[in-house]
């Protein structure tokens, strides 16, 4: 079993490594293209600590490799990150935890430093904070997978949500949790046997799947500020090709501007794109596609704001309510919570209502 072990190793090492080449070749701007990269290194380094081990590799590359493969599951969260939620930025927060994951394998290695000798309790306990952290993070990627599924208007993103983190956060708890009961050498090898074919079998899906790691399209509209001016609200990716929205069904597409303008559907709370279909009798998908490729939107929760806080801010102007508590505004406008309509209001126009409010005072007292 050693030999066909070490030969799905090579060929899973060698797939993973031209598919880094290729990432880090055509979507190097990417985050997401850097973080999936990132994972597979991680993986890489995950199959060559066995190999290394067999040839009495120095202590020093062990440790290396040891790091290496200890940021898989924290690059597999970052990924969904990068990937599915608008604008994200990496944050103090997130390197904490991937700290706190490579201290936690220096200290398992450290009370455990001979894997081979432990006793099947041991290699239990030895297992138990590395799995821990592996499924925690790969349940945190699947949550962004799964959290703005029905409101992202990307066709070819919403099949990755399913397919690619499913698949992968479903391979790193699936593993994970099996190598838990895995204890000796003989049960080992069956663990390793598993682990190393469910990583080949994905590498294959994915090549087949085609899906290609690149950056949609943002959005772009304006918003009026309390001084007049504009403000976009969406910036294209800087790898993004040139603008090739198909054309549109000009009859839905008067039906979405008149239940939007003249019915204002957008104060609807809890308004879904369902709904929103149901509303124009047309099919769900038909929508999608074209408040994505017909008006340039990649989430529906994106669309609806443009529209709330674009009244928002004309009542914010009006002087004749000029008494009316935000709090008003946000519940008459559809938002869940005032909190929500503050994160939006500012998303969209760089202030608060209260700042943009008192903007336009200074305005009208100066």
């Amino acid at each position: 079993m050693t030999a066909l072990l070490d030969s799905l190793r090579i060929v899973c090492i060698s797939h993973l490594a031209l598919y880094v080449v290729f990432l880090l070749i055509h979507y190097r701007r990417l985050n997401s293209a850097r973080y999936a990269a990132a994972f597979c290194v991680g993986v890489i380094g995950y199959l060559l600590v066995p190999l290394c081990r067999r040839l009495d590799a120095p202590d020093w590359i062990l440790l290396a490799l040891t790091l290496i493969m200890s940021a898989q599951a924290f690059c597999f969260w970052m990924l969904a990150l990068s990937f599915f939620r608008e604008g994200f930025h990496s944050r103090w927060y997130h390197w904490l935890v991937l700290i706190l994951r490579v201290a936690c394998s220096f200290v398992v290695i450290a009370l455990f430093p001979d894997a081979d000798q432990l006793s099947p309790i041991e290699e239990f306990l030895r297992s138990l904070p590395i799995v821990i952290f592996s499924v925690g993070l790969a349940g945190l990627g699947l949550w962004e997978a799964v959290r703005e599924f029905n409101n992202d208007l990307i066709e070819s993103r919403r099949r990755l949500r399913v397919w690619y983190l499913a698949a992968g956060g479903g391979a790193i708890v699936f593993v994970a949790l099996f190598r838990l009961g895995m204890t000796g050498p003989d049960l080992r090898e069956v663990h390793e046997l598993a682990t190393v074919s469910i990583i080949l079998v994905l590498i294959y899906a994915f090549f087949l799947s085609g899906v290609e790691l690149r950056g949609a399209l943002v959005a772009t509209g304006t918003i009026p500020n309390a001084n007049g001016s504009t403000t976009g609200r969406g910036s294209r990716d800087a790898d993004a090709d040139t603008d090739t929205r198909p054309k549109i069904d000009p009859e839905l597409a008067r039906k979405l501007t008149a239940a939007f303008e003249n019915e204002r559907i957008y104060r609807q709370e809890g308004l879904t794109i369902r709904q929103l279909a149901r509303h124009l009798d047309t099919h769900e998908y038909r929508l999608r596609r074209l408040i994505n490729a017909g008006l340039g939107y990649r989430n529906f929760n994106d669309f609806l704001n443009r529209y709330r806080v674009q009244e928002a801010c004309e009542i914010l102007l009006d002087p004749a309510q000029s008494r009316l508590p935000i709090v008003r505004i946000s519940d008459e406008l559809g938002y869940r919570s005032l909190g929500s309509f503050n994160k939006a209001f500012r998303e969209l126009t760089g202030q608060t209502p209260s700042e943009y409010r008192r903007a336009r005072d200074t305005l009208q007292n100066g």
